[in-house]
């Protein structure tokens, strides 16, 4: 191997894009480093996903002083790349990009598994983020919206991901709007009192309650990610003891453990067998979940290794690579 060998690792989000070079060490040094905006080819198109998939990656190897023909392997993570087809064509791409990555009979019409150019989506290099590049265990991902995925033996299943309209529980979206449903009952009374009410008026800075109301059916700021934006509310009163939000969290959580476990049994993972559970996404990354989750994974997968990784995302793609290098 080269000292100039090195490998691209790409995080394509559906807000933006991180794209590193990486040396080859136990560690996946960064090198370089581009961000770019969102890739997800059905957010964004083919035409820009691809020219600004381009832009990171030159921004990348530029700033750690390399060139296309340094690069030996290239792993990306990407929303929006889910289908046989997706991952074709985003590999097609990358071959183009990096002609010396080709092997002979390698077609660009066809998704090669073995190539050092591999394509996934966005949920495999969370898992990864977790296991060192090697793809085995669930990951459930919580932010806005949720989706658990298993790994076994190089086929992967899902659980959840079906969007806020088709009953995801657990996510931010889902806190939010129990947030509102809390707030409101309270304001009317039928519901119990709680504080996020209040809460909820002073972090939206809204006078009265009847205000909610052109907040949350305004058709031009209306977002999943607006609604998701309440779970702070929940988590300030949860933390003060409001039993209401307390009951939300408790909710969200079983709401993800019974999607991890859905995912886990369709792969056939044992409850009394040991394997990697991996945390990702905003609302277990930061800890809000986290006490709520992980005694019901214990409790029912009682030899599960539980992780919630410190490190950026893309170094996912980054450990897939390293862990390729290493067993090629």
């Amino acid at each position: 191997m080269s000292s100039r060998a090195c490998g691209i690792g790409v995080d394509g989000g559906g807000s933006k894009t991180v794209v590193v070079c990486h040396a080859f060490d136990d560690e996946g040094t960064v090198l370089g480093r581009g961000v770019v905006g969102a890739t997800n080819p059905n957010s964004v198109g083919d035409e820009n996903a691809l020219r600004l998939l381009k832009e990171g990656i030159e921004t990348a190897l530029r700033e750690a002083g390399r060139e296309k023909s340094d690069v030996e392997a290239v792993a990306l993570g990407m929303s929006g790349v889910d289908r046989p087809a997706d991952r074709i064509k985003v590999q097609k791409w990358m071959k183009e990009l990096f002609p010396n990555l080709m092997r002979p009979g390698d077609s660009l019409d066809v998704y090669n598994e073995d190539s050092p150019i591999q394509v996934h989506n966005d949920g495999t290099i969370a898992l990864s983020c977790g296991t060192k590049g090697v793809l085995d265990g669930v990951v459930v991902i919580c932010g806005t919206g949720t989706i658990s995925l298993a790994y076994r033996d190089g086929k992967s299943c899902r659980a959840a991901g079906w969007g806020p309209r088709l009953g995801d529980v657990g996510c931010g979206f889902d806190i939010g709007r129990r947030v509102l449903k809390a707030a409101t009952a309270a304001h009317d009374g039928r519901g119990p009192e709680t504080m996020m009410l209040k809460e909820v008026l002073q972090y939206l800075h809204l006078d009265a309650p009847e205000d909610l109301i052109p907040w949350v059916y305004d058709k031009e700021t209306f977002s999943w990610q607006k609604i998701a934006n309440l779970a702070p509310v929940a988590q300030k009163c949860a933390n003060a003891g409001d039993a209401l939000a307390v009951h939300i969290f408790e909710k969200s959580a079983a709401g993800l453990a019974n999607s991890i476990g859905a995912a886990a049994k369709r792969q056939n993972f044992k409850e009394d067998e040991k394997f990697n559970i991996v945390y990702a996404g905003g609302l277990l990354s930061s800890g809000v979940l986290v006490p709520y989750l992980t005694p019901l994974l214990q409790a029912k997968w009682k030899n599960a290794v539980i992780i919630n990784p410190t490190v950026d995302p893309v170094m996912g793609a980054v450990y897939l690579n390293c862990h390729l290098h290493k067993t090629k």
